[in-house]
């Protein structure tokens, strides 16, 4: 038995390479065709340096969204506010006032850190039947330009005591 392969003759097709040879070259990073594959040495820190920023970013303006919908919770909280001191009032002028200072107030306590810039504005509708109360304010914003301008609205019938029939 011969200890040496085979000899292939001169216009014979080249051997293919079996299974075994693939799985070590691509092992030791050669390709299909046997080409040194490339190195891959510093592509996670250029991955950091693109997608980082992408991220902080996202995170960014996460933080503003959330700041945004705070300042608006905040808004229609003293809006409804005010509109409940303008219903229990009778809707007449002193009741409206009264229910913008105790709205602007409201905001001023429960919007500490989201609403900058409360403006209360209660107005009787319908001959004095149903009452409007609208807050606007400025939510805060990481970058102040980013910040909003917040207008919330709360409306409802005045409460009218009827005697039982």
């Amino acid at each position: 038995m011969p200890s040496h392969p085979p000899r292939r003759c001169a216009g014979a097709p080249p051997r293919r390479p079996g299974a075994l040879w693939r799985v070590r070259a691509l092992a030791r990073g050669r390709g299909r065709d046997g080409a040194r594959g490339r190195d891959d040495r510093g592509v996670s820190s250029i991955e950091l340096v693109v997608y980082l920023p992408l991220l902080f970013g996202l995170l960014f303006v996460g933080v503003q969204v959330g700041q945004v919908m705070l300042g608006n919770q905040a808004a229609l909280a003293a809006a409804r506010e005010a509109a409940r001191v303008a219903r229990a009032g009778g809707g007449d002028p002193a009741a409206l006032s009264a229910a913008a200072a105790r709205g602007e107030a409201y905001a001023a306590s429960i919007g500490t850190g989201v609403l900058r810039g409360a403006d209360v504005q209660v107005v009787a509708l319908d001959g004095g039947l149903t009452v409007r109360a609208t807050v606007t304010a400025e939510a805060y914003a990481l970058v102040p330009q980013l910040g909003g301008r917040i207008t919330q609205v709360a409306e409802g019938p005045v409460e009218v005591f009827r005697g039982d029939t």
